[in-house]
């Protein structure tokens, strides 16, 4: 299934600074925004409202709902559903496609570095697995037994699940990953030198107490963990 990664916010004008300053692209559609950097899409609805998570298109989520026995842990919307993952992050189930089809493809690089998709944090990882793998996801990378893994769906988007409070920082849910092997200190730099605020510095993996880990918020509170493997 196709997805989208929601995204929320005060203001649009608050957005587009954070999402510019990060160097991002955007384009306006009807009732939205993409922000884009390849192959990240992120899409802002125009909606005070609004609150951030997955969207994921089907187009047959009525039988996903029953054989998940969902049928009273959603709410309708226009073009779907809304159901809570069990890391407790909103996923909207699209029964339309028109988000999906007309998104950007072109070059786009942001100051994050490599994007490596949506990370959630688990207080029962193998029901959290049970769950994506219901909605398409398979494990590429991991193990439970480690207190993580890394899954993808049919179109590559990825996803990381944690176990709870297996990492020690700050873990907004959701929250997007970047993992630079080892090439995050000159990142941080460009980062600051766009007058991002930083949400935490993270020392803890550097034996010489250097900040070699950073995480940043959106305006509407998403997590950006830039990190340096």
């Amino acid at each position: 299934m196709k997805a989208l990664i929601q995204i929320a916010s005060p203001s649009m004008e608050a957005a587009k600074t954070f999402y510019e300053k990060a160097n991002f692209k955007s384009i306006p559609i009807a009732g939205g925004i993409y922000f884009y950097s390849n192959p990240m899409i992120v899409y802002l609805k125009d909606d005070p409202c609004s609150r951030a998570g997955l969207r994921l298109f089907n187009a047959n989520w009525e039988r996903f709902i029953v054989d998940n026995g969902l049928e009273n842990q959603y709410t309708k919307t226009k073009n779907g559903y809304i159901i809570l993952s069990p890391e407790g992050c909103p996923i909207y189930l699209d029964l339309t496609d028109e988000l999906y089809i007309n998104c950007p493809n072109e070059e786009a690089t942001c100051n994050f570095g490599n994007y490596a998709g949506l990370s959630l944090e688990s207080v029962h990882i193998h029901y959290s697995i049970e769950f994506w793998q219901n909605l398409g996801f398979k494990i590429t990378m991991g193990d439970p037994s480690q207190g993580w893994v890394a899954l993808k769906n049919e179109f590559g988007f990825t996803l990381s699940i944690m176990a709870y409070q297996a990492c020690p920082h700050l873990f907004p849910i959701p929250s997007i990953s970047f993992f630079n092997s080892g090439k995050n200190i000159p990142i941080i730099e460009k980062i600051k030198e766009s007058n991002m605020d930083i949400s935490e510095e993270i020392t803890r993996f550097n034996k010489d107490g250097v900040v070699d880990n950073i995480i940043v918020k959106d305006p509407g509170g998403l997590g950006y963990f830039i990190f340096n493997d």
